[in-house]
């Protein structure tokens, strides 16, 4: 799809430099872009199968693979926190929703859910940045730390912190929102199931009956959607990172769109199906040890 988008990876100016025809005739033929689209794919095929992903065609001409185990890490560590407590708080928001049926309350923070849950990532990103960087100025609008200024100790961590805040709550917002509306769903489906008319006959109190025994078997298909949604974060991340300019995969993965850089993005690609791959096993694993009934 890249190669068949209009643009050039060495356009005849960059950065405000002009390069002739022959300068750039030599970088497509270091490139190899010259050559037909089967001959490169399968030369690419032929480098993969040997672990090699490629060299980037930015200046440097750095590997492809150091560039993702440079930036992966760093959007690990927001994707991860982000899951983590989008689980926790849509899985507590989404049990109380489903166990409170027809309260104004339940039908306030419905609404509320819902309407997050319409909202792309990146829109909630730039509202977030316009407000309480722009506006309030609680929080640094860019950057994973403070630019020109080298902090050490307790202080490094306050603004490594600070700079988190706003890409980390503009992906745990949307997060919380998809995961509590499975739960507040599954949740109402398992409060009508016969095992938990017999618990509350049984005079089971009404809150062992909510955690014990409904939440442990609604909570089964929203470990399913986590391991879905795990890989869905790095699509979120992409433009969130751009917004921020969050040094990770996602800011990566625009600028070699951004600059024809075909290798980068299929690079970030396969790292886009590993984890794909990986949340959907980790899903499979985490309902058989949270149901024995899987297991048999």
């Amino acid at each position: 799809m890249m190669k068949f988008a209009k643009g050039d990876p060495f356009p005849s100016t960059a950065d405000g430099v002009a390069f002739n025809k022959e300068v750039r005739e030599y970088y497509h033929q270091q490139l190899g872009s010259n050559d037909p689209i089967v001959v490169q794919f399968g030369r690419w095929l032929g480098s993969l199968a040997h672990g090699d992903l490629g060299i980037s065609n930015q200046p440097g001409s750095r590997k492809v693979s150091t560039i993702i185990a440079e930036a992966l890490p760093v959007t690990l560590q927001l994707m991860s926190l982000a899951l983590l407590t989008s689980v926790i708080a849509g899985v507590a928001i989404g049990a109380w929703q489903g166990a409170q049926r027809r309260s104004r309350a339940q039908r306030t923070s419905s609404a509320v859910i819902t309407v997050l849950y319409s909202l792309p990532e990146f829109w909630i990103a730039t509202v977030l940045l316009f407000l309480f960087a722009g506006v309030l100025h609680w929080f640094p609008a860019q950057g994973m730390s403070e630019a020109g200024v080298t902090f050490h100790g307790v202080r490094a961590a306050l603004d490594r912190l600070m700079h988190f805040v706003l890409p980390w709550l503009s992906l745990t917002l949307v997060g919380t929102a998809i995961f509590a509306r499975y739960q507040q769903a599954a949740m109402r489906d398992v409060l009508d199931e016969m095992f938990v008319r017999t618990a509350r006959a049984k005079g089971v109190s009404e809150s062992s009956v909510l955690g014990k025994h409904a939440l442990r078997v609604a909570i089964l298909p929203v470990i399913t959607v986590g391991g879905l949604f795990f890989p869905a974060l790095l699509t979120g991340a992409v433009l969130v990172e751009k917004i921020f300019a969050w040094p990770g995969l996602g800011r990566v993965l625009t600028d070699a769109v951004a600059s024809r850089d075909y290798y980068v993005v299929t690079g970030v690609v396969i790292v886009g199906s590993i984890m794909t791959a990986v949340g959907s096993f980790l899903a499979d694993i985490l309902r058989e040890i949270y149901d024995p009934r899987l297991r048999a």
